[in-house]
């Protein structure tokens, strides 16, 4: 089977080498060539009209787009620096919201311990009156008296009033 493989296969043509030197060869190349034409300028100036248009074109089309970059990224700069005050206006807010929360609170607290100094006052100049009072009634019997017709003083003037309304 091998041999029958090998005996399929064309044989290698041999190439036969010319003897001649390096340069006979290149010269022998260069004589097959076609000769050198100049080109057809008025052609060649078209083209590269059209060449040159087409890149001014892209240039022009690249300017264009570096402007509309240029612009949308002045966009996004203003943007950001709005966004960036926005930020420092809520972080402002935020810390003037806690400090109206701290204020409201010691605010608070200042207002109960006004309210207990004002009840534990007069709870106090109560308890001088009643005492003022005791001392003054123990004192006199007919002060008793007047005492009481004062207490009633206050409510009679009270009731005048009311009915008068």
């Amino acid at each position: 089977m091998q041999e029958n493989l090998k005996r399929s296969r064309p044989k290698k043509k041999s190439v036969a080498r010319s003897k001649l030197d390096p340069v006979q060869r290149f010269k022998q190349r260069r004589a097959q060539r076609e000769p050198f034409q100049p080109p057809n300028w008025s052609s060649w100036s078209k083209r590269q009209a059209e060449i040159d248009t087409s890149i001014a074109k892209t240039l022009s089309s690249a300017a264009k787009s570096s402007a509309k970059l240029a612009v949308i990224a002045e966009k996004k700069i203003v943007a950001l620096e709005r966004l960036a005050e926005f930020q420092r206006l809520a972080a402002n807010n935020q810390i003037m919201c806690t400090n109206v929360e701290v204020l409201n609170e010691v605010a608070r607290e200042y207002l109960m311990l006004q309210k207990r100094r004002i009840i534990r006052d007069l709870r106090q100049q109560e308890q001088e009156i009643e005492s003022a009072q005791a001392v003054t009634m123990a004192m006199d019997p007919e002060l008793i008296s007047l005492a009481e017709k004062d207490a009633d003083a206050p409510s009679v003037a009270l009731e005048e009033e009311l009915e008068g309304v």
